[in-house]
């Protein structure tokens, strides 16, 4: 009799135990999903976008195309050494319009350089379908406008503010 309890233990046991170790197999996988990058697109859970770069206003990352989030991110990568923070706020002329193309919005760019330096530009009006390029252009404006304002160099120690209206 002391044979069958001893058995009727250890099937339960090894059951467990295989449970325990399929699931955390499970979780392993799932948290190692993201690891997996195919042509530096991201992963499974999305594109790959720079941390320096930050969606505040109404429309958010998640409404931009792959294109767009890597256009964007690959002007911020350019600039990498001297961005600390980028913050794009965008929203929508009309609440109400889904986002096409031809679909008005506007924009705004605060780019924090590494020197505590910060760069802010005033709203614009563009199209939906020019958000990127308009955006990547009104940055690289501003930077060379800061940069030229400052000896050709974009690391400075101050805290100074460039509002580009142009």
């Amino acid at each position: 009799m002391n044979i069958e309890t001893g058995k009727s233990r250890v099937g339960p046991l090894i059951r467990n135990v295989a449970l325990i170790i399929i699931a955390l197999g499970a979780v392993v996988f799932f948290f190692s999903l993201d690891l997996f990058d195919e042509k530096n697109q991201g992963g499974l859970f999305g594109p790959k976008m720079s941390s320096k770069l930050h969606f505040v206003g109404q429309v958010k990352s998640t409404e931009f195309s792959r294109d767009q989030l890597n256009r964007l991110s690959a002007f911020v990568n350019r600039y990498e050494k001297v961005l600390e923070r980028v913050e794009i706020m965008v929203s929508k002329d009309d609440s109400y319009a889904e986002l096409k193309p031809g679909t008005q919005v506007l924009f705004e760019v605060h780019m924090i350089l590494v020197g505590g330096a910060r760069l802010e530009s005033p709203v614009r009006r563009t199209s939906w379908g020019k958000l990127v390029q308009d955006i990547s252009r009104k940055m690289n404006k501003d930077l060379k406008a800061y940069a030229a304002m400052h000896g050709g160099r974009l690391k400075t120690k101050g805290g100074n503010i460039l509002i580009n209206s142009m």
